[in-house]
């Protein structure tokens, strides 16, 4: 039986943490622990989570560093095979875990798995937008290169404990950088660590709709989407220096990997998958991957 470590993230959730922790306790498949980590709110919510649940939860207070640092303190803390993470303010459907488990008992070698997600306004439910169905992503090396963003928002993700081995090689200016929004330095950091990642269909997460989102519902500039663009290619770098030394991946992604070239590459996605899992996760094939990549 694989064992699911649910991690919570809370900062100043207070009035939402619970219905958080209530989902992750409501599994139809039982997670073998749960962890919140208060991310030092002002809100009284570290109190209110012990009053509510004593020793039920392991909490876990910290200063305020911002949710990467929360999520890689979470990590550290996990007993499981897998962590499921999940924001304070979004709850988990009683199948989730299951669901997780079936997938990776029909693949075992599934190191990442994707939920899908409804959003949760209020009263209203309405489904999020994007591709459906059951996906099979293969080993997303690649993307550490591509900058393909093969993932979903925090609640959703389920991922081997020893694919986030790469957080601990995190220097500090990279927890700071991603004090939100830290959802992308998992899904990238395990990519590039060589994680095998398949998506499920059947939504299972509740995406909480509250107008305080850090992110949903808020339009940004062309300077912010720059900006970002900007912040991955620094992460990327990073962490393909961690798996391929010497490798000057932030030079590739600048000169070669234009939003048009990346558009043309969608149609070798195949090609180049079918080609690196033939050569292993780590494979020394790396000059003939990239040969490819700037013919695309």
């Amino acid at each position: 039986m694989l064992h699911f470590s649910v991690a919570i993230n809370n900062y100043n959730y207070k009035r939402f943490v619970a219905e958080a922790i209530e989902s992750a306790f409501a599994h139809t498949h039982p997670p073998l622990e749960v962890i919140v980590v208060d991310d030092g709110s002002t809100d009284g919510s570290a109190d209110h989570i012990e009053a509510l649940y004593g020793d039920r939860v392991r909490l876990i207070r910290s200063d305020n560093q911002g949710q990467l640092s929360a999520l890689r303190l979470g990590v550290r803390q996990a007993r499981g095979d897998f962590v499921a993470f999940l924001d304070a303010d979004d709850r988990f459907m009683p199948h989730h875990l299951a669901a997780a488990a079936a997938r990776v008992d029909a693949e075992p070698s599934a190191d990442f798995i994707i939920a899908s997600q409804v959003y949760v306004e209020n009263d209203r439910r309405f489904d999020a937008e994007g591709p459906t169905g059951d996906i099979d992503f293969g080993y997303t090396t690649l993307s550490g290169l591509t900058r393909d963003w093969i993932g979903a928002a925090t609640s959703c993700l389920v991922v081997r404990r020893s694919s986030l081995n790469f957080l601990e090689t995190l220097q500090h200016e990279a927890l700071q950088e991603w004090r939100l929004r830290a959802d992308d330095v998992v899904i990238f950091g395990a990519g590039v660590s060589g994680a095998r990642k398949l998506k499920i269909g059947k939504p299972s997460v509740e995406y909480r709709v509250h107008g305080q989102n850090g992110f949903h519902g808020r339009p940004r500039t062309a300077e912010q989407r720059e900006a970002h663009r900007q912040q991955v290619c620094r992460l990327l770098a990073q962490l393909n220096e961690m798996n391929f030394p010497g490798l000057d991946a932030a030079s590739i992604i600048r000169r070669e990997l234009t939003r048009n070239q990346l558009r043309k590459l969608r149609n070798k996605r195949e090609l180049i998958r079918a080609m690196w899992q033939s050569a292993g996760r780590f494979s020394g094939k790396i000059s003939v991957t990239l040969a490819i990549l700037a013919k695309t």
